[in-house]
């Protein structure tokens, strides 16, 4: 790579993470991401949820319940809600060390009072809310979730 070509390639990536932190730092941007992907059927929701192995189960649990509170938030018509709950084949492995070729499916919660789940003020109330956060990973511990640290992955 001929210098020139290298001064040019750190010059974007220096505008481009500059840009990044100048929208950022708008009001208007929104570095969160959107609600998950709803199918409504009557009053009843479903959205598919994709946890990694590399997650800790506290981590799975948080993501977990923030992906349910945006949902019921966005969908005020919504009663129930179905979590249909994924585990990414990405750095999984079988015992001969083969890839899945899709994520797993590990199977479903089901959150059966979404106006509860709305009563809390803002997003954080929710996921810090022992009580909540203790039924997402109870649930994903009935689901058979596991962690595995990154480490582990590479070996």
């Amino acid at each position: 790579m001929s210098a020139a070509s290298k001064n040019s390639s750190f010059l974007s990536r220096v505008c481009g993470l500059s840009l990044l932190i100048v929208l950022s730092s708008c009001g208007d941007f929104d570095l969160e991401p959107q609600p998950p992907r709803v199918v409504v059927s009557g009053q009843t929701g479903t959205i598919n949820f994709t946890v990694s192995s590399t997650q800790t189960l506290d981590l799975a649990a948080w993501d977990l319940s923030e992906a349910v509170y945006k949902a019921a938030k966005a969908h005020r018509e919504l009663k129930r809600l179905t979590v249909n709950v994924y585990m990414s084949n990405i750095g999984l492995v079988d015992e001969y060390g083969n890839q899945p070729a899709t994520d797993i499916a590990m199977g479903s919660v089901q959150i059966d009072d979404l106006d509860e789940v709305r009563r809390y003020k803002d997003k954080d109330s929710y996921q810090f809310s022992e009580r909540i956060h203790a039924f997402y990973k109870g649930e994903l511990r009935r689901l058979g979730y596991f962690y595995k640290p990154w480490r582990e992955h590479r070996e």
